[in-house]
C-alpha cells in the first residue's frame, strides 16, 4: 500500500485521445484524464516543435541520443532499393533526348535514387545500437532499424533539429 512520503518514478507512452479535457491512453490501453498544467511540464509529445535549429550530423546524432525513453519524431532516408533505382533507369534512358538538359536531369536523377526513399517514424530509443550501428526505434511496439547517418531531422522536447 502506498504511504506518505513513498518515492515514486512512472514513464509511459502512449497517445492523447482528447484535448478538452487531456484525456491520454498509455500503450496497455489504459486511459486517464490529465490536468493541463501536469500534461505541460511532465509530457513530451513527439511531432509538436516551437523552435528550430541546424545542427552537423554529428550534433544531430549526439541530439537524438542523448534523450532515450524519450518520445520523438525523426525522419531519415532508407538504403537505396537497386530493382527501384534499375527500373527507374531502364524508363528514363527509354526517351531518345540527349540534349544537355536531359543529361542534367539524369544526374538528378541518380542523385535522388541513390539517396533512398526518405523516412518518418514517430517513436523512442533506449540508446542501444545493433552490431551494424543502427539504432534501435520502436514505433507503434515493434523495432525498427534506423542508420544516424541517414537522419536528416528529429523533433525533440519542442526543437526540430536539422542538418
Amino acid at each position: 500500500m502506498v504511504k506518505s512520503g513513498d518515492v515514486f518514478s512512472r514513464q509511459s507512452f502512449g497517445t492523447v485521445v482528447s484535448v478538452n479535457p487531456i484525456v491520454v491512453r498509455n500503450e496497455a490501453g489504459v486511459e486517464w484524464t490529465v490536468d493541463d498544467s501536469i500534461f505541460k511540464a511532465e509530457f513530451t509529445v513527439a511531432d509538436q516543435f516551437e523552435t528550430t535549429e541546424t545542427l552537423t550530423r554529428t550534433e544531430l546524432i549526439e541530439k537524438i541520443l542523448s534523450y532515450p525513453r524519450t518520445a520523438m519524431k525523426i525522419q531519415f532516408r532508407k538504403k537505396p532499393d537497386p530493382k527501384v533505382v534499375t527500373e527507374t533507369i531502364r524508363e528514363f534512358l527509354d526517351g531518345d533526348e540527349q540534349d544537355a538538359i536531359h543529361k542534367r536531369q539524369f544526374r538528378t536523377l541518380i542523385g535522388q535514387l541513390m539517396l533512398g526513399d526518405a523516412r518518418v517514424m514517430i517513436g523512442r530509443h533506449y540508446g542501444d545500437h545493433d552490431p551494424h550501428g543502427r539504432l534501435r526505434f520502436l514505433e507503434n511496439g515493434e523495432l525498427r532499424l534506423v542508420d544516424p547517418r541517414t537522419v536528416e531531422w528529429a523533433i525533440v522536447n519542442n526543437v526540430k533539429y536539422c542538418v
